[in-house]
């Protein structure tokens, strides 16, 4: 089990440094969506060997009425539909997620940096879309 966890880190690895290389280069040109796929393969690397939920912090109003995590099963993940994604559900970041949810305008930057915060704190794995 441990040779297949470091297998999972070395790909995780890689596509941390393509995902960065991307950025590097000064991000999407035009019909250049790559850094979409990097995420997808991202996730699919993560939830190699576990359980995987994804969850999103911008919630928008048709969002309301979804779960705050979604289990991950290999179903099509479409570009910022999820901005995270973890091995088992956590309580205190849904909670930090739903205290944003009615924060004051002048909070939101701040309660963001504490969602971020806690995820990698619990080892989970952060999704960029363009």
């Amino acid at each position: 089990m441990a040779k297949k966890h470091r297998a999972h880190e070395t790909e995780l690895e890689r596509l941390d440094r393509e995902e960065n290389q991307y950025f590097r280069e000064g991000g999407p040109r035009e019909g250049q969506w790559g850094l979409n796929e990097i995420q997808r393969k991202k996730i699919k690397t993560f939830s190699h060997g576990g359980k995987t939920w994804l969850g999103k912090i911008n919630r928008y109003p048709e969002d309301r009425k979804k779960p705050y995590l979604v289990p991950y099963r290999g179903q099509k993940v479409y570009n910022f539909e999820y901005n995270f994604a973890l091995h088992k559900p956590d309580k205190p970041l849904v909670r930090l997620i739903k205290r944003r949810e009615v924060a004051p305008l002048q909070e939101i930057s701040k309660n963001t940096v504490s969602i971020f915060s806690r995820l990698r704190k619990i080892g989970g794995l952060e999704l960029y879309w363009v």
